[in-house]
């Protein structure tokens, strides 16, 4: 057999012989296998005198038996000339290593495989080196846990045998601070712990990721029997019982969304994406830590994504309006001022509120290019009354937190008022008492420097703190505007007028003008006006304009002036 195989595959075994480093066999038909370079599989237990390619096969990992088989059985029936296979071959100390394999088919007179000279290479060392690269790709190094490279590569076929996964996302409502109160190091700790419990939840239909900072998650097969929101429950209230730090994690709030499979899409940042925007829809919500998405979220969450997406491209295109509502002399006819307010009109899905989208605007920090933008269109709405209407109002831009906490920004502000020719006197920087204004911070030194240069600051919504006094004496304020919900409470109950009456002769007395907002009815006129208030805003006198509807209104109004 020895003699004829050699005959067979002469020219082969010439070459490959002097390549001690592998081993060579040669398989026929019928179970037949007979080994070269004896040296090369002393390593493992087999006579290679008197074995079968059956005992060659059963050193192969259990798991990749049958595969093998299969892959001869093709090889003898297609014909295929050259054949590259790699598996895991057990040696004789019960460890396994890397073996690559490359057949050559050998044909008979009448076309037909007859035979294939195998050769053997052990790829231990490279396949331990892949494989630590692989690692290093698609596994997250702090947890362990798969990373999002992987769960791109793995989302359609995670496992053979699961078909189109349900994704479920957690997510840790509170993350964004803890890490800013207590560093990377508590935060890392943190999602370390939480992969460790959510580990101990991998049950066979799973699959776990870590796919940025306080995301996880698990893919589930949607084929077996299997209740999301009770595993979701179990992990919750085991996340609740985690000690850290000696105490528990009651002010993080574990947050679940789950993408039915009939819902997420292959592509992975967009099922991603939705998943995300599901658990922002949560934690808006407040009274739940668990949804499922439906198809009735689907304007919800698009509406979302143009938001966090598409605010500096709406500036681009004029989508965002800014709208004037006027400022009225307590007399209800001579406009001091107007307030700026801005509106976003997205052709897709209309009208969007600032209620809508300034928080998103805050996150991503597009707030700063929205307030230039407001104050810009501001200025030239001043400049335009002006020179159309020779008349000279102020205008009120609110500003948000994160504006305030910008270096210079009280210099953007003077350089764009600078830029049209105005006095700085005219614009008024409008902020809120829920800004926690704390004395010397980075908010406090900026309203201190616009009043330096001669801008205004107003403090809105007065009313609806705890420590509005407070506020008032502590900062430069130049005005002051009566919450709204402060005013309504005034048409309904009388006892808030003396409340009134001495907030307005405190700021009197301290030079603050004040502003009654929310007036909608003539009686809220009047009780304002016996408070001593300075001025008066609200539906009743005029809704928010555009800027030719408030050229229009000043027009009239300037008509009912006294002489």
């Amino acid at each position: 057999m020895e003699n004829a195989i050699n005959e067979l595959f002469s020219d082969e075994l010439k070459h490959l012989l002097g390549l001690s480093s592998i081993g060579l066999c040669v398989i026929l038909q019928g179970d037949v296998i007979t080994f070269f370079n004896s040296e090369f599989y002393e390593k493992f237990d087999i006579n290679t005198e008197r074995a079968c390619l059956s005992d060659w096969i059963n050193l192969i990992d259990p798991s990749e038996q049958e595969s093998i088989r299969q892959k001869l059985q093709e090889q003898f029936i297609t014909g295929q000339p050259l054949v590259e296979s790699k598996y895991r071959v057990k040696t004789k100390n019960g460890d396994y290593i890397w073996i690559l394999t490359t057949s050559v088919a050998k044909y008979g007179e009448d076309g037909q495989v007859v035979g294939f000279l195998s050769a053997h290479n052990d790829i231990t060392d490279k396949q331990t080196y892949e494989d630590h690269i692989h690692n290093l790709a698609y596994t997250d190094v702090l947890t362990g846990l798969s990373n999002l490279r992987m769960l791109e590569f793995q989302i359609n076929d995670p496992f053979k045998y699961l078909e189109r996964p349900h994704l479920l996302m957690f997510g840790i409502d509170g993350f964004g601070q803890f890490y800013d109160a207590y560093g990377r190091r508590a935060a890392e700790r943190l999602q370390f712990e939480f992969s460790v419990l959510l580990s101990e939840y991998e049950i066979k239909g799973t699959k776990l990721y870590h796919v940025d900072r306080d995301e996880f998650v698990v893919l589930i097969d949607s084929t077996i029997d299997f209740d999301v929101e009770d595993y979701f429950r179990d992990i919750a209230n085991d996340y609740q019982r985690l000690l850290f730090g000696g105490r528990q994690l009651q002010s993080l709030k574990l947050i679940g969304a789950l993408i039915p499979a009939i819902y997420h899409d292959a592509k992975v940042d967009l099922t991603l994406n939705m998943a995300r925007l599901t658990i922002r829809s949560i934690i808006d919500k407040e009274i739940v830590d668990f949804v499922v998405y439906d198809e009735s979220m689907a304007a919800h969450l698009r509406k979302r994504e143009i938001i966090e997406k598409g605010l500096l491209q709406a500036i681009e295109d004029d989508e965002i309006h800014v709208y004037f509502q006027p400022i009225l002399r307590s007399d209800g006819i001579v406009v001091r001022a107007v307030e700026a307010l801005v509106r976003w009109d997205n052709p897709e899905i209309g009208l969007i509120g600032p209620d809508d989208f300034i928080g998103a605007a805050e996150l991503s920090g597009e707030i700063l290019a929205l307030g230039r933008y407001v104050v810009e269109q501001s200025c030239k709405m001043l400049v335009e009354v002006e020179k159309k209407l020779n008349r000279c109002i102020n205008v009120s831009v609110n500003a948000s937190v994160v504006e305030l906490m910008q270096e210079g920004f009280a210099n953007n502000v003077q350089n764009v008022v600078n830029r049209y020719g105005l006095g700085l006197d005219r614009i008024a920087i409008e902020v809120t008492e829920s800004m926690g204004l704390n004395e010397g911070s980075k908010a406090d030194r900026e309203i201190r420097e616009l009043r330096k240069l001669g801008i205004k600051v107003a403090l809105d919504d007065f009313g609806t703190g705890y420590s509005s006094f407070d506020s008032l004496m502590k900062h430069p304020y130049t005005t002051l505007k009566l919450d709204r919900l402060f005013m309504e409470r005034l048409a309904t109950n009388l006892v808030y007028s003396d409340m009134i009456g001495s907030i307005t002769k405190l700021c009197h007395h301290h030079q603050i003008s004040v502003v009654a907002e929310g007036i909608e009815t003539i009686e809220m006129v009047k009780l304002a006006q016996g408070m001593s208030v300075d001025y008066l805003q609200g539906y009743y006198f005029s809704r928010p304009l555009t800027k030719p509807q408030l050229l229009d209104y000043l027009e009239e109004q300037i008509k009912k002036e006294p002489f």
